[in-house]
């Protein structure tokens, strides 16, 4: 029970979430095993460089979380929309950033400009924000704050470009993690997926946690508290914490309870309730709170947990 067991995926297999696979049993393989993705042999060589530990009190985090969102076109030949705020996200973050002993980066000040001077030196690096995969190109995109001389949408060509040169300087951490949409798709290819994941990892960073798909934005702040929670017992990150700690996250978001589950949206309303939109947010946390109407375990299925993956040894 919890051996690890690692996956090394070829083409569209990067995108199947093996943590909800089942055995012949019925069980979903992060009940027995811990799970973990590695990306191709020549992308992993890359990652293992030697870094100081972290997870320390004197860590050294950047969090960053829903920043004053950027226009993105959702599909090929449409005029650019502003994006949605994620209140739940400004909660995660904030609640994120306490425990790692930091302030987050949130609103007007997360913009692309500031965030990418800090990545370098941060050996933990968290984004609660909006990702998508660019419909015209198969780029993936993280959403920060844009300002006057940048339209505030990161992309995996960039961070290539910034990072991941010979003459440029390399991230130096141990882990990224994307609370995002879509944070781990890409473009398919022989050796497995283009797109944020990889680009970082190139970049430098040793270990990502990315998403597989669409993810709700309650659940999610939820996993993500948790999964940090439980990494706070790992101060140096050896092979297969940061797996373990994300599938120990997911077993106890698919398990929490209703009532549970209404204790933990209890601890986020003090980050969500703020200034003007404090009505909007009521609305918000209003219709999350009916959890009666649901089944005895709101986030059990899979499509609650199962789209975050880590990628990395």
């Amino acid at each position: 029970p919890n051996a690890p067991l690692i996956f090394i995926p070829q083409d569209c297999l990067f995108l199947i979430p093996f943590s909800a696979l089942q055995d012949e049993e019925g069980d979903f393989l992060i009940q027995k095993h811990t799970i973990l993705t590695a990306p191709s042999i020549q992308v992993l060589d890359l990652t293992h460089q030697p870094k100081k530990e972290i997870l320390e009190t004197s860590i050294n985090a950047l969090v960053v979380g829903n920043p004053t969102m950027p226009s993105l076109a959702e599909k090929l030949g449409e005029k650019p929309k502003k994006l949605k705020e994620l209140p739940a996200a400004k909660a995660e973050a904030k609640i994120i950033a306490s425990l790692l002993k930091t302030q987050a980066i949130i609103g007007t000040q997360a913009t692309k400009v500031n965030i990418i001077a800090q990545m370098p030196q941060a050996r933990l690096i968290h984004f609660s924000t909006h990702g998508k995969v660019d419909p015209i190109r198969p780029l993936g995109v993280i959403a920060l704050a844009p300002c006057e001389d940048d339209n505030g949408v990161l992309t995996n060509e960039e961070i290539i470009q910034m990072f991941g040169q010979p003459h440029k300087p390399a991230l130096q951490a141990e882990l990224l993690v994307l609370s995002a949409c879509e944070t781990g798709k890409g473009r398919i290819t022989g050796d497995g997926v283009n797109g944020l994941s990889r680009s970082l990892m190139v970049a430098g960073v040793s270990r990502v946690v990315v998403s597989l798909w669409n993810i709700r934005a309650l659940s999610t702040a939820f996993l993500m508290i948790k999964f940090y929670q439980i990494l706070k017992n790992f101060p140096y990150l050896k092979p297969a914490d940061v797996a373990k700690a994300l599938n120990q996250a997911q077993k106890w978001l698919a398990g929490l309870s209703c009532e549970e589950a209404k204790e933990e949206l209890e601890k986020l309303k003090p980050y969500i309730y703020q200034g003007r939109r404090q009505r909007k947010a009521e609305a918000y946390i209003n219709y999350y709170s009916k959890f009666r109407t649901r089944a005895p375990y709101p986030f059990a299925d899979p499509k609650y947990w199962a789209a975050f993956t880590t990628i990395g040894l």
